[in-house]
């Protein structure tokens, strides 16, 4: 919501690129999140065992293929993103736009997988407070960047403001990590 309506304060074409590199994000998400889904079952089974051994194993094993997809969503957001803004949408403005923030969404894979796989993990073993604390910590982060960020840099600020969210999300249940690991 934030990110639509901080994108329509900086005009028409700032929101209309905008929309396009979300469905980019969304794309990524729904992709990255097929691993968070499978860390949740098997670290969850692991932890429900109090398996030390297999609940690490699904944890490196579930991240490691998260980010060997993170890093080919990225490549293919490289490579093929132009091409990609340009099947959402025709108008050239909005592809110039669009085109000046595509770096935010090429780098998108690599700064999240880290939050999707972590939500996963605390899902899986049901340690919602740490995910509750940790995403509103990272919604003030965000907020206060925004805040900040975007009358100095516009819609780049913007942009570095989402993953600052990212970031402090993955960065707080990193924290609390630390402290399931039985």
């Amino acid at each position: 919501y934030w990110m639509t309506a901080l994108s329509s304060r900086q005009g028409a074409y700032v929101l209309a690129a905008n929309t396009i590199l979300i469905h980019l994000l969304h794309l990524m998400a729904h992709w990255l999140d097929g691993f968070a889904h499978a860390a949740e079952s098997l670290v969850g089974y692991a932890y429900g065992k109090r398996d030390r051994a297999s609940f690490m194993r699904a944890v490196k094993l579930s991240t490691h293929a998260a980010l060997a997809l993170a890093c080919l969503l990225a490549l293919v957001y490289a490579i093929y993103g132009d091409e990609l803004i340009r099947l959402i949408s025709r108008d050239t403005d909005v592809h110039s736009h669009a085109d000046q923030y595509l770096w935010w969404i090429i780098a998108a894979p690599l700064i999240g997988v880290w939050s999707y796989m972590l939500d996963g993990i605390f899902i899986g073993i049901t340690h919602t407070r740490a995910m509750r604390n940790g995403t509103l910590i990272a919604l003030l982060c965000f907020l206060l960047s925004a805040y900040v960020l975007v009358p100095i840099m516009g819609n780049h600020g913007l942009w570095l403001s989402y993953c600052v969210l990212m970031i402090a999300r993955a960065g707080t249940l990193a924290v609390s990590f630390r402290r399931i690991v039985f």
